[in-house]
């Protein structure tokens, strides 16, 4: 049975973020992540209609290609230790399209203005657009759609003709050209429209940068990527006004830092970035990132898919009193397995900095709050966890009768020092309880992150380590007032191949 007052845990499907259509044959990279109120060890349980999930009770359940069109429901179950599932599990519907190979090869493209510069005009001025297409399928009707980018409104002619843009910006108009017979250019033509105001053409334009992505990236499907900017005006004509434009993949935003964006169709995007100065003049060369999103979630460079953030301690939500520290130790995965992560962890306005080392250690609380800590992980490519992990602490004043004295602390005895071993040796784990005057403890936790599944005996005896790596071990406490040890004992175990 459950443990009184038990609640449930929480499933998260963080990759892919949404709803996915892809077409058939491509794959997507699927990841997940629990997490439970009282910190209890979590299993997990992959289910989907009509396609193999290859790690069904891992949270990570690896690249599932869908062989075959129709409509597709993956969740992800979460379970405690005491048999508890989350009642709401998250899903993800992906729908797969058959699109008719006859049509692979339709070809848009843009005739007028011409592709050799970008085009620059003042506000109220006309630019001619034209275009053709190529089908080797004779019996598909082509299908014309212009985007202006909130320039002008959009036309379905194959020429548009004169369209005047009355607003000073950047615009990149796209000609997205498809058939009858559901065929469709996967690469649609762009042109980029610079409008200036009137009466500034002495002044020197403003120029703007993209700060991240760092530079053009390769992503997967469903994954995510951070944006952020800086610019600069020559004529300090300030406040300087953003504007993005993604190419499509999302809707355009005029924030500095644009934030997280989910790119849910494959392809190959130019998010352009376009500074405008106080007087109305624009950046003429805009900044461009080019963002390949392949069709399966999960790139070929080991730099691009989305890492996910481990918070290996505290393992939970902590209350302690104004002068006590906390142990932060961090880790992360990234689904390729291969590129550096960065750390960045963020202590919510308790007056510890910020730091970006993956392990701050023991840190000490001086200011009674409530903070919300964040763990950051990003790889080399820019690409970051969508959903940080996070602790809230509670500090409150020496003496505060809010906070039971007394916390429980928890030891190693066995092994005594960090290890060293081969595939398939084992270690032999003992704990012990220091004190614990808040209430008798009730609760022990092993976790072996990986390397063994998770055991809550006081002293679990020997565990055998059968993959090749390095493992934290986190021994964890808990009392009967819901008290937990706030510096959780821990021992790396290092495992070697034979």
């Amino acid at each position: 049975g459950t443990s009184i007052g038990n609640q449930a845990p929480d499933s998260v499907i963080s990759s892919p973020a949404t709803d996915l259509t892809l077409n058939k044959g491509g794959s997507i990279n699927f990841i997940g992540a629990g997490t439970d109120p009282e910190g209890n060890p979590l299993t997990y349980r992959w289910l989907a209609t009509g396609v193999t999930i290859p790690f069904p009770t891992q949270s990570n359940a690896g690249l599932v290609t869908f062989a075959q069109s129709g409509t597709y429901w993956v969740s992800l179950v979460a379970t405690d230790s005491f048999g508890l599932s989350d009642p709401v599990p998250e899903v993800r519907t992906i729908t797969v399209r058959d699109l008719s190979p006859t049509n692979s090869d339709l070809n848009g493209q843009i005739t007028s203005p011409s592709a050799s510069n970008v085009t620059t005009i003042v506000a109220g001025q006309f630019v001619t657009f034209s275009a053709i297409s190529t089908n080797s399928n004779s019996a598909a009707a082509p299908i014309y759609t212009w985007d202006f980018d909130g320039g002008a409104p959009s036309s379905s002619l194959q020429n548009p003709g004169s369209v005047s843009f009355s607003q000073a910006g950047m615009y990149r108009v796209t000609l997205r050209v498809s058939d009858n017979l559901g065929g469709f250019d996967p690469t649609p033509d762009v042109r980029v429209i610079i409008v200036q105001s009137l009466g500034v053409a002495s002044q020197i334009a403003p120029e703007g940068s993209i700060n991240s992505p760092a530079g053009d990236v390769q992503i997967g499907l469903g994954q995510t990527l951070n944006f952020r900017a800086s610019g600069t005006d020559a004529d300090n004509n300030v406040p300087l006004s953003f504007r993005w434009n993604f190419d499509g993949a999302a809707p355009a935003s005029t924030a500095q830092d644009a934030g997280s964006v989910i790119f849910t169709r494959a392809g190959v995007y130019s998010v352009a970035l376009t500074v405008t100065d106080s007087t109305g003049v624009s950046d003429s060369t805009p900044a461009i990132r080019k963002v390949t999103v392949l069709g399966s979630g999960l790139p070929p460079d080991a730099g691009s898919s989305a890492p996910v953030a481990i918070m290996v301690s505290p393992a939970a939500n902590q209350t302690i009193q104004v002068g006590q520290g906390i142990s932060f130790l961090g880790s992360g995965t990234n689904p390729t397995g291969n590129a550096a992560l960065n750390y960045v962890w963020t202590f919510g306005g308790s007056g510890l900095p910020s730091t970006s080392q993956q392990s701050p250690g023991l840190l000490t609380f001086n200011v009674a709050g409530t903070y919300t800590v964040t763990l950051n992980v990003s790889n080399n490519a820019g690409v970051a966890d969508p959903t940080p992990e996070t602790r809230v602490i509670t500090v409150t004043s020496q003496g505060s009768s809010t906070v039971p004295s007394g916390a429980p602390d928890g030891m190693i005895l066995t092994p005594a020092t960090n290890q060293i071993i081969s595939v398939g040796d084992s270690v032999h784990f003992m704990g012990h309880v220091m004190s614990s005057t808040a209430g008798q403890t009730v609760r022990y936790v092993w976790n072996f992150f990986g390397g063994a599944p998770s055991l809550t005996e006081l002293s679990p005896g020997d565990v055998m380590f059968s993959t090749p790596g390095v493992y934290q071990v986190m021994f964890t406490v808990q009392d009967g007032q819901g008290l937990s040890d706030p510096t959780p004992a821990m021992r790396t175990i290092t495992v070697n191949a034979r």
